[in-house]
């Protein structure tokens, strides 16, 4: 600045507000491309762009950033706490049920497609504490599959598996929404769920892993 006669300087306390409001408002901007849709409509774009090309520019619901932020973040601490108190094999049950809950919020949503703002972020909520109290289970029963000499080598692997079951049925899922319909996926999804229960009575837990030992 100094070298292009530009004075620089720091005015403590000098137009905080106005700051934070600016900071705000970019913000905002880079989550919905404020700017972009303003030259969009002041050009006449409509005239001359595709809808797909005004759809392909990328947009952030604020809403799953904050209601399912606090939505993880307390299915996590309460799904810790519940099997420090009472061991992983009592809680597996309900924790399986909870992660299964967001499928069955997509399920509604895609039937009814509300524009309640109170609903939708209801439902997000559940949809994140269903996931952050179900993915407990997950998760310790990695830990307890894994424990043994190589515990950090087998449980890398363990999530090397969780991360390409999720990778591969992404892959596929844009052509099978596309194949079954909106709704019917989505039911597909929860249909679906009925593998997770099937496994989960297979399984063989120590009535005592999990369990904060006192003493």
């Amino acid at each position: 600045a100094k070298e292009h006669g530009i004075t620089v300087c720091n005015v403590p306390a000098y137009s905080t507000h106005a700051v934070a409001q600016m900071a705000s408002a970019l913000l905002l901007q880079i989550a919905c491309n404020t700017a972009v849709f303003d030259h969009y409509i002041k050009a006449h774009g409509w005239e001359t762009l595709e809808d797909s090309e005004m759809t392909a520019i990328p947009q952030m619901e604020l809403a799953g950033k904050t209601i399912g932020i606090i939505g993880l973040t307390l299915g996590g601490i309460l799904g810790g706490i519940a099997v420090a108190r009472h061991g992983l094999k009592r809680w597996l049950w309900p924790m399986v049920w909870a992660i299964s809950l967001p499928d069955a919020v997509y399920v509604y949503l895609s039937y009814f497609q509300t524009q309640n703002l109170w609903i939708i972020n209801a439902c997000i909520f559940i949809e994140q504490f269903g996931y952050g109290f179900g993915f407990t289970a997950y998760m310790l029963y990695l830990i307890y599959f894994a424990d043994g000499l190589h515990k950090t080598a087998h449980y890398a692997i363990c999530t090397a598996f969780m991360a390409l079951g999720m990778m591969l049925p992404g892959m596929i899922a844009g052509k099978l929404q596309e194949l079954l319909g909106y709704q019917l996926f989505f039911v597909w999804i929860m249909l679906c769920t009925l593998v997770t229960f099937g496994v989960t009575a297979l399984l063989r837990i120590d009535p005592s892993f999990g369990k904060k030992v006192v003493g």
